[in-house]
């Protein structure tokens, strides 16, 4: 027996109690460690349930308070012993107070009750599905802002677009301002004589005056 063995060491009282001690040795930095308690109680429940053909698998211990050193009690209860499970809960008391409980099970070694017998169906990976290769060609594919770097063409300004004149018979022609320009004498029309008749000229300030 080594020294762990010593330190977690738990003796029989009576029925479904054991006592402990806690050795100093073993401390935490402020209280007993509690992986230390944790074990003291795994003890005591192989010792109430006395199976050896079941190990144990799972072990929740809940902390209520900080243990001392004085002595302790544990209360070892059988919640269900069967033929290839079993599961016991355990009390750890001191100054007649639940210090924490534990709660382990001991199933067969070996014994994984989740594992199905039964064989996978085989289905096609998400690779060689139809469904899946029809999404992937109806997804929109982002495009590409990875663009070759031309020095010259950096270096050139980018043309002007081209201006566009307005179109016969559009509303930028038909809003043009009418241009005041005098015919010349050559132009010919039916209306004066054959001779296009010059604009009205504005009185002078001096024929205004006689008048």
């Amino acid at each position: 027996m080594n020294a762990f063995d010593q330190a977690t060491a738990v003796d029989r009282g009576g029925r479904g109690g054991y006592t402990a001690r806690l050795d100093p040795a073993w401390d935490g930095p402020v209280a007993p460690n509690g992986g230390v308690i944790a074990a003291i109680l795994l003890r005591a429940a192989q010792a109430e349930l006395a199976r050896p053909d079941l190990p144990p698998r799972t072990l929740t211990v809940h902390y209520l308070r900080p243990a001392a050193h004085d002595p302790a009690q544990l209360s070892v209860r059988v919640l269900r012993a069967g033929r290839h499970n079993a599961t016991v809960q355990v009390g750890f008391h001191q100054r007649d107070k639940l210090g924490c409980t534990a709660l382990i099970t001991f199933p067969p070694p070996g014994h994984t009750p989740w594992r199905s017998r039964r064989q996978r169906p085989t289905r096609p990976g998400p690779s060689r599905s139809k469904s899946s290769a029809r999404r992937r060609s109806r997804a929109p594919r982002p495009p590409s802002t990875a663009s070759a770097y031309d020095p010259a063409s950096a270096r050139r300004p980018s043309p002007a677009p081209p201006k566009r004149s307005p179109a016969a018979g559009s509303a930028c022609a038909m809003t043009a301002k009418p241009s005041f320009t005098t015919p010349s004498a050559s132009s010919r029309s039916p209306i004066s004589g054959g001779r296009r008749s010059s604009p009205p000229r504005e009185p002078s300030p001096r024929s205004r005056r006689s008048s």
